[in-house]
């Protein structure tokens, strides 16, 4: 007899439809112009159900955007499996980024769109301590690199995130994949800057 694995349960499932409704709503929309009722008709739920699961709709979008680091992240670290040179394990990592952005993934398009600097303090701090495993991974990453002593660290990993970021502005899916655009970019910030 063949053993199933146990289904999710409804609660587990409710939450998550409402998760994926919250990012495709804030995605679309931006936070501040969503609403709760938005929310709960796209998951297709009551609206007063919605808050079984989340309390505010601050609450509500700060799990969205958790998830949305854990997504990327968990690309970025699959990316890098078996990978030891510093400038492959950047490229890669690169990738994985803008294959994130690049699938019209509501989930990153919100943790992208959505910065913390439009919050309010607490919920601001919030979205700085979810970003901070993301960046520790980039920060390691550029720090592995073989740069010039001169070259400040900081600013070349802001420069690279910046870029990446600015490529799902005018990204098409037609022509270069992403692969090849994540390690023209990082050839481009290498060069002169590498010893």
């Amino acid at each position: 007899m063949t053993k199933h694995p146990p289904k999710p349960s409804k609660a587990r499932v409710s939450r998550q439809q409402i998760l994926d409704a919250a990012a495709k709503c804030i995605a679309l929309k931006g936070y501040d112009a969503t609403t709760m009722r938005e929310i709960a008709g796209t998951a297709k739920f009551l609206p007063g159900s919605i808050y079984y699961h989340f309390s505010s709709k601050s609450e509500l979008f700060l799990a969205v955007n958790k998830e949305a680091t854990k997504q990327i992240i968990d690309r970025v670290l699959l990316n890098l499996q078996g990978k030891t040179d510093p400038w492959e394990r950047i490229k890669k990592a690169c990738t994985a980024y803008l294959e994130c952005l690049s699938e019209g993934n509501y989930y990153a398009l919100v943790a992208l769109t959505e910065f913390p600097r439009r919050r309010s303090t607490e919920m601001a701090k919030s979205l700085v301590q979810q970003r901070e495993e993301l960046e520790g991974i980039f920060r390691e990453l550029v720090d592995d690199l073989p740069l010039e002593r001169s070259i400040n660290r900081k600013y070349w990993r802001l420069s690279l995130l910046g870029t990446l970021a600015w490529a799902m502005i005018w990204y098409k899916n037609e022509g270069d994949d992403v692969e090849h655009i994540a390690t023209t970019f990082v050839d481009l910030l290498a060069h002169k800057t590498s010893s």
